[in-house]
């Protein structure tokens, strides 16, 4: 649907775990060497890589994330609303209105988001371009600008009226493909979106308590599934609008079975 197209020969006897393996090393052969054949007297400079991981509360962005960049020797980026939010201060259901901290301050935070985004493809852009290590140019980064969209029309849906949240909501739609296609423009650009249910969010919030800590909640199961329609729902439909215009690649997982 509007990405590349990786054809894959796999043996009926492999397991599922072999097929998403062998999937997956087809996928990164193809973005690291995008060109049907490599002249073996002129090789092809491997494209530097931001691998971006999506996903709902819980979904497994950050434990994922971390393990693939560690098996691949590639830095790892972590939600910048994670990073930027102080959590100190957070409060019950504050996440639905603004930075977290109860304030109604929306607009400001999804601008401060999405500015501290595009400034880290920037400056980690900038850092790789003189770095001569191939896997050291290549990222995994946590939500990024898809999922800090999804937040941002989440947040709209709860700010405004049905006018002026179409309007904000074009403008974040706008300002994201933008940055995506900056992205694509210097990297070969990855998407893996990771879908799970709200009861499954809601279970792992039970067994975590920093899932807990890191996004209270003041009602559990309206908020779940208000994430899962939003983070989950939506953003698949966000990104495949944005594959379809700006043609990168994008696996969906069902990530809901543990360990």
């Amino acid at each position: 649907s509007g990405g590349p197209t990786v054809v894959v020969r796999l043996d009926a006897n492999q397991s599922q775990d072999q097929v998403q393996k062998t999937a997956f090393q087809a996928l990164r052969r193809h973005l690291l060497y995008p060109h049907p054949t490599i002249p073996q007297t002129s090789p092809a400079s491997p494209k530097p890589i931001t691998l971006a991981i999506t996903g709902t509360h819980c979904a497994g962005k950050r434990t994922i994330g971390r393990l693939v960049a560690s098996k691949l020797g590639w830095s790892f980026h972590e939600e910048l609303g994670d990073v930027l939010r102080e959590q100190q201060d957070l409060t019950a259901s504050g996440h639905m209105v603004g930075d977290g901290s109860g304030e109604k301050n929306s607009k400001a935070w999804d601008d401060r988001l999405h500015d501290a985004e595009v400034a880290r493809d920037e400056q980690f852009s900038c850092s790789s371009d003189v770095d001569s290590s191939s896997s050291s140019k290549c990222r995994v980064v946590e939500t990024w600008h898809l999922g800090n969209l999804a937040w941002a029309l989440l947040r709209v849906d709860h700010d405004t009226g049905t006018a002026q949240g179409e309007k904000a909501s074009q403008k974040h739609l706008e300002r994201a493909r933008l940055a995506i296609e900056r992205e694509i423009s210097r990297r070969s650009v990855f998407m893996v979106h990771l879908t799970v249910s709200a009861e499954v969010t809601r279970q792992r919030r039970r067994n975590d308590g920093t899932s807990v800590k890191r996004l209270p909640m003041t009602n559990e199961i309206k908020e779940c599934n208000e994430l899962h329609d939003a983070l989950d729902v939506k953003a698949l439909g966000y990104l495949k609008q944005l594959q379809n215009e700006l043609a990168f690649p994008v696996l969906v997982v069902d990530n809901s079975k543990e360990n």
